[in-house]
């Protein structure tokens, strides 16, 4: 069984709920967080991994993940009403966070200071836009929320049908673990229970973070299972295959000549062809390797995938294995075309109509409500801008009161210390000089005789 890379639920809320992202080229910042997929403590971007500019045991949540997502955590949710465990969800909410933090870092994104996405910022500034009334926390819990849902019912599904985590999944899961602890936590001189907490929130240590890990891999492996069971129709199963040569002429750049020029060699390759797209073969690949032909290769073709001059005669319904023809694409320019048949998807399509359609099936099951999946918490007051600002001040007027108050003490005691040792040593100095001195002995005085009475002299004659 290949195994894919992929979480369904993950790929199916990021390609409903961040469609819109914008693609402009920005530099990611250095925040550090673990990538879920591969346990790896990776930076904004996941380019390169950068290295930490302060060390773990004196940072804070908050420095990694701002001042904002706390708002969203530590809310419990249920699932065919029994609780998920609250450390769980915060996970995959700090995940989320990252992921729409990932594509807020390419621009088009209301940025707070330190590189987070502003989570109390419309979503649109456009009043009449549906998403005028949203914001980006908002964004936040829909995504976060919908990934934990999709998460619960994939694992529903793997655990009705009985699957159990792989053995080579476990092992993968120790060494995600030992890593972080011999790489990260052990030489930064904390515990692992630390740095997950650090990293997902206090209640997340080792145990937490492993049954994290186990779900999580669980929904990846019943995801590769849903895949070598699915069963493809012919439709699904089978595309055209389809030989081509483009002669570069787009309409909207390319000069009257030039499109001339295109079409006379375009036309000179199809008359030489003479029908027979074996000897498209040929003269296609001397084409390529002379330079006339801007592409030249052999596809298969997915209906709607093409420009539609293409497409119409791709999916002709006369359309026989043979068939060739010249056409002109305005977006490209000229196309010689044979069609060579129907030819088998290959297994990465195949991984790909499948997922789509388990993601469906989710999906559906999630519009239709078809699971009792919910939470009786609601998002505490998230800071904006201006009320971090304030946090963030106290902070430092904290941290500086703190340190002077230690400074003050380490003073006090250096002077105690110092008033000791001259008290100590004036002392041996006495000694030395006039030896010790001893207290002088009291007198005792003696008691005088007692003289005897007449009368006691009496009493005894």
């Amino acid at each position: 069984m290949k195994k894919i890379k992929t979480i369904i639920a993950l790929v199916l809320t990021a390609a409903s709920l961040l469609s819109f992202t914008a693609c402009t080229k920005r530099t990611a910042g250095e925040t550090l967080y673990m990538d879920p997929s591969t346990g790896q403590l990776t930076g904004g971007s996941s380019v390169s991994e950068p290295t930490p500019t302060k060390p773990l045991a004196q940072k804070t949540f908050e420095e990694n993940y701002g001042y904002q997502l706390s708002s969203f955590l530590n809310r419990q949710y249920y699932f065919e009403g029994e609780p998920i465990p609250v450390v769980e969800t915060n996970y995959y909410f700090i995940d989320s966070f990252m992921t729409i933090n990932q594509y807020a870092l390419y621009g088009g994104y209301p940025m707070l200071e330190g590189g987070f996405v502003d989570l109390t910022a419309a979503m649109s500034s456009d009043p009449a836009s549906p998403d005028a009334s949203k914001t980006y926390g908002d964004l936040l819990v829909e995504y976060a929320e919908r990934v934990i849902e999709s998460t619960c019912i994939v694992i529903k599904h793997a655990k009705e049908e009985g699957l159990t985590l792989p053995e080579e999944s476990s092992a993968a899961i120790n060494e995600m673990i030992n890593n972080f602890n011999t790489q990260f936590a052990a030489p930064e001189g904390i515990t692992l229970d630390q740095l997950f907490a650090l990293f997902y929130g206090e209640g997340c240590g080792e145990a937490e973070f492993r049954q994290i890990m186990e779900d999580y891999y669980l929904a990846e492996y019943y995801t590769s299972h849903y895949i070598d069971e699915y069963e493809f129709t012919d439709e699904e199963l089978y595309r055209p295959q389809v030989r081509y040569a483009l002669y570069s002429a787009p309409e909207d750049t390319a000069t009257q000549e030039e499109r001339d020029s295109q079409q006379a060699l375009a036309n000179a390759l199809f008359e030489e062809c003479n029908g027979d797209i074996d000897m498209f073969e040929l003269l296609g690949n001397t084409r390529q390797n002379n330079g006339e032909v801007t592409q030249y290769g052999d596809i298969p073709v997915s209906e709607g995938q093409t420009v539609p001059v293409f497409n119409d005669w791709v999916f002709d319904e006369s359309r026989q294995a043979g068939d060739m023809d010249l056409l002109y694409a305005p977006e490209y320019g000229y196309f010689v075309v044979g069609y060579v048949g129907l030819t088998e998807i290959d297994y990465s399509e195949k991984s790909q109509i499948a997922v789509a359609a388990l993601g469906d099936m989710i999906t559906e099951a999630i519009d239709n409500g078809e699971y009792q999946f919910y939470t009786n918490d609601s998002v505490g007051h998230v800071p904006n801008a201006e009320e971090i600002a304030k946090i963030k001040a106290g902070t430092d007027k904290m941290q500086i009161v703190l340190i002077v108050l230690l400074c003050v003490g380490i003073v006090l005691l250096a002077v105690a210390i110092f008033l000791l040792i001259r008290s100590r040593k004036k002392a041996a100095s006495e000694d030395k000089k006039g030896g010790k001195k001893t207290a002088p002995k009291k007198k005792v005085k003696e008691k005088e005789p007692v003289e005897e009475s007449d009368e006691d002299e009496d009493e005894f004659m």
